[in-house]
């Protein structure tokens, strides 16, 4: 048991030296576009990204135009602030003081992720083992849906440099989402906001879906607009899993049903 605990320790102690190794040269004027895993920061960036340059880039072109956090020195665009956009899935950390941060109901972000994992050949267990394992925090090293929605909840509540986005809201209204990331970040489009959108319809970004990671490609990157369009079958074959009431409390704050 000591010895779990101490590479628990280890573990923490060296994400959090990469975690800042990452953000050392943040600039107070950079804005990020932040979320949770599988809660629609890929597909907002594309439309970000696609608005500024005027055309759909390649993938590639993307990272150059909104760099992962600890790629920001790679960046080729900077706004008219001076500043860089960056994507993260950190939680709240004090260098972002400027944000569009993009929440999504955790029974979507639970199965979405449980769908990708599975296509990269790093999960073969059963949906009910991986919901525990998601609730725990487990999956991957940025901790549980609750702390990580609650970090940005609490620093929102008073800060008008936090854009808080609803990824449902983002489906059904990605024209006045898109225009209001464009105030946000101070940036003018190059392109019709109409355009930009038929460029990232998802019959598009299926057809343009890069395989080429995944070790099952037979299970796809973009899925239904919801990814728990069956979502009752899936927690109801999970029912022997106790879902966390934390979670719960969170989703009926944030509205969901």
């Amino acid at each position: 048991m000591f010895e779990s605990s101490k590479k628990a320790l280890q573990h923490s102690f060296f994400r959090e030296f990469v975690v800042r190794h990452r953000h050392r040269d943040v600039n107070p004027l950079d804005i990020f576009i932040a979320s949770y895993p599988k809660s629609g920061n890929t597909w907002l960036r594309s439309l970000l990204a696609t608005a500024i340059c005027g055309e759909k880039p390649k993938r590639n072109e993307i990272g150059r135009l909104i760099p992962y956090i600890g790629y920001q020195s790679e960046s080729e665009f900077k706004l008219p602030s001076g500043g860089r956009l960056i994507k993260t899935h950190e939680p709240h950390r004090r260098e972002y003081r400027k944000a569009i941060y993009i929440v999504r109901d955790w029974r979507e972000v639970c199965v979405s992720y449980y769908y990708f994992e599975r296509r990269h050949a790093r999960c073969d267990e059963k949906f009910a083992s991986f919901l525990k394992k998601f609730q725990e925090g487990k999956v991957d090293g940025f901790g549980k849906w609750t702390d990580h929605v609650n970090s940005w909840l609490k620093e929102n509540q008073n800060n008008q440099k936090i854009l808080f986005v609803k990824y449902e809201y983002l489906v059904e209204n990605t024209r006045q989402v898109l225009n209001d990331a464009l105030k946000f970040v101070g940036v003018t489009p190059c392109l019709d906001l109409g355009d930009v959108i038929k460029e990232h319809s998802r019959e598009k970004m299926v057809k343009d879906e890069d395989s080429s990671m995944a070790k099952n490609s037979s299970i796809p990157f973009v899925r239904s607009k919801y990814a728990g369009q069956n979502l009752e079958e899936f927690f109801l074959k999970s029912k022997g899993e106790r879902v966390d009431e934390e979670f719960m409390r969170l989703n009926q704050y944030l509205n969901y049903s």
